[in-house]
């Protein structure tokens, strides 16, 4: 039976619409035997964590049971990196950026400008917090270490996926959780890849190790109507 690699796409914002195309794609490849391993082409910057941990967690299955590589062609940080750590190899173009492994939350707060224009918003609420992120009153503070122990919950989490996934020491995560981003050549050097090459010659080692002689075919999520259009178009 011949067998093949076949070749996924993982580009942009991690969210739904993206974890949706990763599963899909994920379980085909497992059910089909003539498929022996998967290929991520990858350059996102991250987006939603739990997103992240879905795809993340069905990479981790799915490689027990056939291979999973992945080449960086532009980033692969924050949750793209939690992603592609069960990898049996990462290789990444020289210009890639890696890392930023680490948790942050946005929460606008307006209610400085609503006090200088004299404006008030009325409120029903049932829970003390139940209104714990409203961008128009001042941060409660209770309520802001409750958010704060949530973020740093789910940093500890993706700090002991990249440090199991990757057998890291203790000295190179304390290097690398600070959520900085490193180009390649630095993050080879603190064990967050295991290869810097061109894209083509990437592609040939992960031919080789998996003595296959065909290419991966790859495949990207179709871009939304607007996008299709504004590109044939404009």
């Amino acid at each position: 039976m011949a067998h093949m690699l076949y070749g996924i796409k993982m580009h942009g914002n991690i969210n739904e619409a993206m974890q949706e195309f990763m599963l899909k794609k994920i379980d085909m490849c497992e059910k089909n035997r003539k498929i022996r391993g998967i290929v991520l082409d990858v350059n996102s910057g991250g987006g939603s964590a739990s997103a992240s941990e879905m795809i993340y967690n069905r990479i981790k299955e799915f490689s027990k049971h056939k291979d999973v590589y992945s080449i960086i062609t532009g980033a692969a940080a924050s949750g793209a990196y939690m992603v592609i750590s069960p990898s049996k190899k990462i290789y990444s173009i020289e210009t890639a950026i890696v890392g930023s492994i680490g948790v942050y939350s946005i929460m606008p707060d307006f209610s400085g400008l609503m006090e200088k224009l004299g404006l008030k918003v009325r409120q029903t609420k049932m829970g003390k917090h139940k209104n714990a992120n409203n961008p128009f009153e001042p941060p409660d503070e209770e309520a802001s270490r409750g958010q704060e122990e949530i973020i740093n919950g789910i940093y500890d989490i993706f700090i002991k996926i990249v440090r199991e996934n990757r057998k890291l020491s203790d000295e190179q995560v304390k290097l690398i959780s600070d959520s900085d981003i490193f180009i390649a050549r630095r993050s080879l050097e603190l064990g967050l890849i295991d290869s810097v090459r061109s894209y083509g010659d990437s592609i040939r080692e992960i031919m080789k190790e998996s003595n296959e002689k065909r290419e991966p075919f790859f495949e990207t999520p179709r871009a939304p109507f607007i996008m299709r259009f504004l590109d044939r178009f404009i």
